[in-house]
């Protein structure tokens, strides 16, 4: 039996989190895992089967990448690795306490990878980047980049999540694998298409999530129906939004979901839209296809991925509000041709099965 950590920042609400405590849960059926939070003393928001091991206190992961891009632009080298090293000391500790064969780096934590693996030479050190290598490259890392690539150099394996990604993560480390995220939602409903309901669902993030683009498209909408949105965050951006646009009447408020609030989230609706600047996957894509919503969405790696180019939904370049609109209004009038996009979309679902998700990341563990 092989003993696996995985490290991630914090298991609050979000996409990444969802997938950590998914897969875990998974191959904790099998194996020996665990979950260490390096920047949360928090409970998991997602429920969890295998052990939490958590931080002594919450740390802000943005602040702390905002102060690694600046020591990194003005070449002060020791600040960054101060920080590299206090994180590599907290991981070094659950390693000589747990023992773990194999450890699982999540997207920014891999920056203390090349420090633990000093100390630990002969542990399986895999790399999980959760967002495309574009953002990584030039935005999240900015300014740190030689360290990023420096882990990823270092990494026994380097997983993503998308062929496109691939291909650039490959310069870095030959042993990258793309694999998809997999189903994450319990559901055995498919919907019946009739509400005048598109739903939404992701952190309220800006500019990441494209909430401008969101209630801009609701504005757009025919009298009637609403877009449902489903997540938490920066509501008091999301509120300017609304107003700018003032459509109060078009967005209904969910708030953060989980369970059986999720499903209904989904399944009392008729499209599902993605209005996201770049994503990494879009998990949530995948969480609507299982009930055989039609997927309306913007062009980025992660939808492309999902939708194969747009085969399996409709993909509008990225930022086009009227080519979005006139999607969606086709498909408001029409449930034929949403009833062709919810079959292509439970067709396209199956390929992300949980057990052949596990499978995959068995075979690199």
């Amino acid at each position: 039996m092989k003993k696996i950590l995985f490290i991630v920042g914090t298991l609050t609400a979000g996409g990444m989190e969802r997938v950590n405590t998914v897969l875990a849960n998974k191959l904790g059926e099998t194996q020996d895992v665990f979950l260490y939070t390096i920047r949360g003393d928090t409970e998991s928001f997602y429920p969890l089967t295998v052990p939490l091991i958590k931080n002594y206190k919450t740390e802000s992961s943005k602040f702390r990448l905002n102060i690694l891009r600046l020591s990194g632009l003005l070449h002060i080298k020791f600040i960054n690795h101060l920080i590299y090293k206090r994180e590599a000391d907290k991981i070094i500790n659950i390693i000589n306490e747990k023992k773990p064969n194999t450890i699982v780096f999540n997207a920014e934590n891999i920056l203390c990878l090349p420090y633990v693996k000093k100390k630990f030479p002969n542990i399986n050190y895999i790399s999980w980047l959760h967002s495309s290598a574009d953002i990584y490259l030039n935005r999240v890392f900015r300014g740190i980049q030689k360290d990023f690539t420096n882990a990823l150099e270092q990494s026994d394996k380097v997983v993503c999540l998308t062929k496109e990604d691939n291909t650039i993560f490959q310069s870095f480390n030959k042993n990258t694998v793309s694999i998809s995220n997999p189903l994450t939602i319990d559901n055995h409903q498919i919907s019946t298409l009739d509400a005048k309901i598109i739903s939404w669902t992701g952190r309220l993030a800006h500019p990441v999530k494209g909430l401008d683009y969101l209630a801009e498209i609701a504005n757009h909408l025919p009298e009637g129906w609403q877009i449902s949105v489903a997540g938490s965050g920066n509501e008091k951006i999301l509120d300017r939004f609304i107003k700018k646009y003032k459509v109060e009447d078009k967005i209904i408020r969910r708030g953060a979901l989980i369970g059986g609030a999720l499903n209904e989230h989904y399944f009392n609706s008729s499209i599902y839209l993605m209005t996201s600047r770049w994503e990494g996957f879009s998990l949530v894509l995948a969480e609507a296809m299982s009930f055989g919503l039609p997927i309306v969405a913007f062009k980025q790696s992660g939808s492309n991925e999902v939708l194969e180019g747009g085969y399996y939904g409709v993909l509008i370049e990225n930022g086009d509000i009227e080519q979005i609109v006139d999607a969606l209004l086709e498909l408001i009038a029409s449930k034929e041709k949403r009833i062709e996009y919810q079959k292509k979309s439970l067709d396209r679902v199956k390929d992300f099965n949980l057990n052949s998700i596990a499978a995959q990341w068995e075979n690199i563990i």
